[in-house]
Formats: structure tokens, C-alpha cells, sequence
């Protein structure tokens, strides 16, 4: 999109008419004309009030530009890959710790109750870090849970108060971010993003 085009395109999502635009720049109706027609380019002190007058950046009225968003886009995938890392790692040791504790539970240090207890926090917390940022991973979260009912209950018959403590937690946290993120995800289809401010038109 060349600048003429981009004037006329934030003028008329500003609710601006020619007329309007050169009163607040102090030109000919005209030259506004013009600068849209791509016939004249417009000085550097009227892009300048242009910017201010459409409440974008000077790149983006020239260039239609958007530098700020790209900058915003790093910085959530780099969380977002380091909260997957976290939680990632986290999964396995309570995985592990599960294994370890429901198989060889009378050997180990701690004792099988307790080593429940840790496998039930580091799975729980490794959710707190997955959970929120993909549905998919929840999702496999939410099946890793129900396989974790079945395998206590079906075929270990493991029935100690840190089971029951972890389960009843581990359903309330599922069903919670469902509805959460569920309904956090319908307002973002409901709503589009709300256009930047205008100057007042004069």
C-alpha cells in the first residue's frame, strides 16, 4: 500500500472527510486531494501532525507498518516455549515419581504415601505451566489425569487420602481452565480487535 492510499485509508477509518483533514492541517482541500491521488507527497511537519491526527506511528502511516506487534510476538513465543520446557520437565519427574512410588513405593525412602504427594505437586504444577497456553496440551493434561484415575483405581487399587487429595484437585483445576480459557476464547472470536483513537473531528 503506497502513502496516498494509506492517508485515505486512515482517514476514512478516522470518519475524516478531505475537507475535514486539510482543516486541521491547515491546507487546501486539495492538496489533501492530491496526497491521496499520489500527485504530491505531503511535507514532513503534515505526516508528522497526520501521525498525531490518525494516532499511529510515522512508519505505519508511510509504510503501513506495524513494528510493535512483531516485538510482542518474540517475547510471548520465548515465554511460551520456556513455560512448555518448565512444565515439560516437570511432568516427567512427577511421572517418574509416580512410577516409582506405585511399584516400588516399600523401597523407597520417603514411602509410597509420600512419594504420591510429590509425584501429585510436580504433575499438578507441570499442568500450571502447560495448561494455559495450548488447548492441546491440555487436552493431553486432561487424558494424562483420567489415565491416572484409571490406573490407581482399576488396576493398582491404590485408594491412600494423597490420591483422593490429588484427584479431587486435579478435576477442579481441569474443568476451571475449560471454562476459563473456553470463555476466553469465545470473547476473542466475539470481539475484534477495537481500532486505534482518532483525533477528534473538528
Amino acid at each position: 500500500m503506497n502513502l496516498g492510499e494509506n492517508i485515505y485509508k486512515q482517514r476514512t477509518r478516522c470518519h475524516l472527510s478531505q475537507g475535514d483533514l486539510a482543516d486541521v492541517l491547515e491546507v487546501s482541500r486539495q492538496s489533501v486531494s492530491k496526497w491521496e491521488n499520489n500527485s504530491a507527497v505531503p511535507e514532513l511537519d503534515k505526516l508528522i501532525r497526520m501521525r498525531t491526527i490518525f494516532d499511529i506511528s510515522l512508519d505505519e502511516l508511510v509504510f503501513d507498518e506495524k513494528s510493535q506487534p512483531s516485538v510482542v510476538v518474540r517475547e510471548t513465543s520465548a515465554s511460551w516455549h520456556l513455560h512448555t520446557i518448565v512444565g515439560l520437565i516437570l511432568l516427567f519427574f512427577g511421572l517418574l515419581s509416580f512410577l516409582l512410588s506405585a511399584f516400588w513405593g516399600s523401597n523407597l525412602v520417603v514411602g509410597e504415601q509420600v512419594g504420591e504427594m510429590i509425584s501429585s505437586c510436580l504433575i499438578l504444577t507441570s499442568i500450571a505451566f502447560l495448561a494455559p497456553y495450548n488447548f492441546k496440551v491440555m487436552g493431553l493434561c486432561a487424558v494424562s489425569c483420567f489415565a491416572y484415575y484409571v490406573i490407581c483405581f482399576g488396576m493398582l487399587d491404590i485408594r491412600t487420602m494423597a490420591n483422593m487429595v490429588f484427584i479431587s484437585f486435579m478435576s477442579s483445576i481441569v474443568w476451571l481452565w475449560f471454562f476459563v480459557l473456553g470463555t476466553h476464547a469465545n470473547k476473542g472470536s466475539e470481539h475484534s480487535e477495537p481500532d486505534q483513537g482518532c483525533f477528534d473531528k473538528p
